[in-house]
């Protein structure tokens, strides 16, 4: 049910049981109608079920664009909870951050530019910058005067706050990427959808930094590889 409280119409859910009250000849007198809100835990159960999709599928990834594009698949199915995703990625000097994959916004777009100079960012523009240093998510919560009217997921309402959350693989000081999430607008950012993010966060990051060892695995193996080719050769002209 949507609930018109708290100024803006809200996603919530209810039980509603039913049990009968008889009178003093038997008959049904009348009905007992308790009314129970599940809110949370209907919510937690369905961002459970979306943090394990994560998990099983992005964490196969073997570079960390694979791992940014298999999360965005992912998380296309939590439009409810996430109206739009943006995974940028930073090149090793961190002067520059790619769009990898998005859901819910067309990448190009105004709010999602397929590259931003982190040295002289045009407006409107994320704080990707301030990312590649913080090890803290940013609740940005005025996106319609950044980026004007977002239309994206299930609602007509334009979608109002989002949270930048920096990737941090485990031994890096600075971020390699960011992870921009819209919040619902018919949802509050309370604790709970806090501490949702953060998991996201932690999900993402995971598969990014496995596919990251995969990657420098991989690397030192052809250098090896080439090394032990190299030795083949002067062997053979020797």
């Amino acid at each position: 049910m949507f609930l018109d409280r708290n100024d803006y119409l809200e996603e919530t859910f209810f039980t509603f049981p039913f049990s009968p009250i008889r009178d003093e000849s038997g008959s049904v007198g009348g009905l007992f109608h308790p009314v129970t809100e599940t809110t949370s835990r209907m919510l937690s159960e369905r961002r459970t079920r979306g943090l394990g999709d994560l998990a099983a599928r992005a964490g196969k990834a073997q570079s960390m664009e694979e791992a940014c594009t298999l999360a965005a698949q992912t998380l296309a199915d939590c439009e409810l909870d996430l109206p739009f995703v943006l995974f940028y990625l930073f090149d090793t000097l961190r002067a520059e951050a790619r769009l990898i994959a998005s859901t819910g916004l067309q990448p190009g777009g105004n709010a999602s530019p397929a590259t931003v100079n982190l040295e002289a960012p045009q407006l409107p523009s994320w704080p990707l910058k301030e990312a590649t240093v913080s090890t803290q998510p940013q609740r940005l919560a005025d996106l319609e005067s950044r980026f004007g009217h977002l239309s994206c997921g299930p609602y007509p309402e334009s979608v109002k706050e989002a949270m930048v959350l920096p990737i941090i693989p485990p031994g890096s000081g600075q971020a390699v990427g960011v992870l921009i999430a819209g919040v619902s607008s018919r949802l509050p950012l309370n604790e709970s959808d806090r501490a949702f993010r953060d998991l996201l966060a932690a999900g993402v990051t995971a598969a990014v930094a496995n596919a990251r060892a995969y990657e420098e695995e991989r690397k030192r193996a052809e250098a090896l590889a080439e090394i032990d080719a190299c030795q083949d050769r002067v062997s053979f002209l020797m």
